[in-house]
């Protein structure tokens, strides 16, 4: 008899191991997606503390903001208390010195017009007595 061909065709996977493979892909798959929804939960913990800080942000933001105004008015009260009155500024000064400069002038002019007129006066009054 003649000696028969050894098989060169492999040996078909049984349904049992197709099953292993299908399972063992599922087993990868499934491993990765739990890795996405890990990588998911970090994301979404790490957006969270993000939204914390930039509230934290904001009120920090406000809090300065009601500072610099209450510092703004105080600085505007100290730069109004610093102003001199009124009556010390130069226009009221200079309105000042040119009127007693007119009664000055004007008081100079009476008591020389004064001076011309006591001997006038004096005579007038020795005259009606």
């Amino acid at each position: 008899m003649t000696e028969t061909a050894p098989r060169t065709r492999p040996k078909e996977p049984s349904h049992y191991d197709l099953l292993q493979q299908i399972n063992g892909r599922f087993d990868l798959l499934d491993r990765r997606f739990d890795a996405v929804e890990t990588r998911l939960d970090r994301g979404e913990k790490r957006f969270d503390r993000l939204e914390e800080t930039m509230k934290e942000a904001g009120e920090a933001r406000e809090a300065m903001a009601l500072s610099l105004n209450s510092i703004q008015a105080t600085q505007a009260a100290v730069e109004a208390n610093k102003a001199p009155p009124w009556y010390l500024g130069w226009k009221p000064v200079a309105v000042g010195l040119a009127l007693a400069l007119f009664a000055g002038a004007g008081l100079t002019a009476l008591a020389i017009a004064g001076l011309d007129i006591v001997p006038k006066l004096t005579a007038i009054k020795d005259a009606v007595q």
